[in-house]
C-alpha cells in the first residue's frame, strides 16, 4: 500500500477558527496553518509515499528536503485551496480520480494526516466508495472519533483523574469572569482557556502582579470574539514555572498503534512564549531531572491506556508546567500530531530511533526574523550552520513558506546542548 499524508491543521479547530470574529485575522490563521504545511514532507516514512499540502510547496525547498532526507518527496495539492483541505480533496474530482488511480496502483493507501476530522472520515469513505481500499493507522475508527474532541478538550482531559492547576469548567462568559475574579482577590494569578485554543489565541493569562485593573481587562478581552462564548472555558490558577525544569513547561508524547499498544516516544522540555504560544522544543541529556522525566513518562503511558481502551489511534502529547512547589501539574492533552512530531520523526530517519543518546535537538517553530527573507538568502546566510551530512549536525530549515511571513522554521542537530545554544546564537548573528 502507498502512504498518502494529509497535512489538515485547520480541520483540527475549523469551528474555533470560524469563531475568530475578524474577518481579516480569521482570513491570515487560516492562511499561516496552509504555510505549515511544508513540514509534512518530513513526516514522510520511506518507501512510496504522497504528502498533500493546502499550498504548493517550493521547488528549491523539495530538493533541499530530498538531500537530507535520501530519498524522494512527492507533494500534491488540491486545485481548491481553502482551509478545509479534505472537503477540497473530495469536491476536486480529476484531484481525486488521480487519488484513487494511485489506491489502484499500490493495492491500497495508508491514509495518514496531521489531525483526525469529519472532512478526514469524509475522504475516507469517499475513496472506499470509489472501490479504494484504505487504511488509516493513524486514526480511531470513526465510530470511536468523539475521543479527541474528549481527551484534546482542556475541560475534557479534566475528567481523567491527573493532577492538574486547580480550576473550573464554565458555560458561560459571565461565570468565567467570575471565577477569574475571586481567584485574583484570593492573591492568584489566574489563566482563562477556551474549550480548544490554538496559536496563543483563545488562552488569557493575568499573573498576580497584574492584578490592578485586570477584572476590566479580562471582561474587554473576552468580548472580542465569538469563540470565548461558543465553547466551555476553563478558569484555572496559574501556576508559577521552575524554568530550570526544561523552561518550566516539560512534555511527552506517545503515539498509540492500530492494534491498540502504545510507544512512548520522548520528552522535552517546551519553549512557552509569556502568552503561552509553544515555539519549539529541547529534547536531550540535561533537559530534564531523571524523575521528573520518570513521572513525565508514568502519566502518559497512564493516559495512553485510557485513550487506547477508548479506541484512539495515532499521535498525541501531554503537556505540563513544573510548578516552583516541586509539583508537576498536566496543562492539556494535544490529540493529534503535535508541534514536535515532525522533528522527532527527522531525528529518528537521521540518527535512529536511540538519537536521545547521541544528539541533542532544539527547535524553533517560529522565530521572528525582522523582516521577509528569500529562500536564497536564508540558505547563504546560515551557510556556516546548515546541517552537514558528513559532520551528521548542523541546522536543518523545516518550512520555506514561513520565511515570506518573515519567520523561520528550524532545528538544530548537535551533540550536546551548550553547542546547540552556541549554534542558535550563531544562528542569531547571521541573520541579523
Amino acid at each position: 500500500m502507498v502512504t498518502v499524508d494529509i497535512f489538515n491543521m485547520s480541520e483540527d479547530v475549523w469551528p474555533f477558527i470560524q469563531a475568530i470574529s475578524d474577518e481579516g485575522v480569521r482570513e491570515r490563521e487560516i492562511d499561516e496553518n496552509a504555510s505549515l504545511g511544508d513540514r509534512e514532507i518530513w513526516c514522510l516514512r520511506e518507501g512510496e509515499a504522497v504528502a498533500i499540502c493546502p499550498r504548493p510547496v517550493a521547488a528549491e525547498f523539495i530538493k533541499y528536503a530530498e538531500e537530507i532526507r535520501g530519498d524522494r518527496v512527492q507533494v500534491w495539492v488540491p486545485e481548491v485551496r481553502n482551509g478545509l483541505i479534505c472537503q477540497s480533496i473530495i469536491g476536486d474530482e480529476r484531484f481525486r480520480e488521480r487519488l484513487g488511480f494511485l489506491g489502484r496502483k499500490h493495492g491500497g493507501i495508508n491514509l495518514v494526516s496531521y489531525c483526525v476530522s469529519k472532512g478526514f472520515y469524509n475522504l475516507v469513505r469517499a475513496l472506499r466508495s470509489e472501490g479504494v481500499e484504505v487504511a488509516t493507522p493513524e486514526a480511531p475508527e470513526e465510530k470511536d472519533g468523539w475521543v479527541v474532541d474528549n481527551f484534546g478538550s482542556k475541560s475534557g482531559i479534566r475528567q481523567w483523574g491527573v493532577e492538574m492547576a486547580p480550576g473550573v469548567v464554565c458555560r458561560s462568559v459571565n461565570t468565567a469572569i467570575k471565577a477569574a475574579k475571586e481567584k485574583l482577590r484570593a492573591g492568584k494569578g489566574v489563566v482563562i482557556k477556551t474549550n480548544k485554543a490554538h496559536s496563543g489565541m483563545g488562552v488569557l493569562i493575568v499573573r498576580k502582579e497584574e492584578a490592578e485593573g485586570a477584572e476590566k481587562k479580562i471582561a474587554e478581552e473576552l468580548a472580542k470574539n465569538d469563540y470565548w462564548k461558543l465553547f466551555p472555558l476553563v478558569v484555572e490558577e496559574w501556576i508559577e514555572a521552575e524554568e530550570k525544569i526544561g523552561g518550566g513547561f516539560p512534555s511527552g508524547e506517545m503515539v498509540v498503534r492500530k492494534t491498540g499498544e502504545t510507544e512512548f516516544l520522548y520528552s522535552c522540555g517546551m519553549r512557552v512564549t509569556r502568552k503561552g504560544e509553544f515555539a519549539g522544543m529541547e529534547i536531550g541529556a540535561g533537559v530534564l531531572p531523571g524523575e521528573v522525566e520518570k513521572k513525565i513518562e508514568e502519566t502518559v503511558r497512564w493516559l495512553g491506556k485510557k485513550y487506547a481502551a477508548k479506541g484512539y489511534r495515532g499521535y498525541f502529547d501531554v503537556d505540563f508546567v513544573a510548578g516552583k512547589s516541586g509539583k508537576l501539574y498536566v496543562t492539556e492533552s494535544n490529540v493529534r500530531r503535535t508541534g514536535g512530531t515532525h522533528v522527532f520523526i527527522l531525528a529518528q530517519k537521521l540518527y535512529g530511533r536511540d538519537f536521545q543518546k547521541k544528539i541533542f535537538v532544539v527547535s524553533n517553530n517560529w522565530r521572528e526574523m525582522g523582516r521577509v527573507m528569500s529562500w536564497g538568502e536564508v540558505i547563504s546566510r546560515l551557510e556556516p550552520v546548515r546541517w552537514d551530512k558528513q559532520k551528521n549536525k548542523g541546522v536543518v530549515i523545516m518550512e520555506e513558506r514561513t520565511l515570506k511571513l518573515g519567520r523561520l522554521a528550524y532545528v538544530i542537530f548537535e551533540e550536546d546542548r551548550k553547542t546547540a545554544e552556541r549554534t542558535e546564537e550563531r544562528m542569531g548573528e547571521l541573520l541579523a
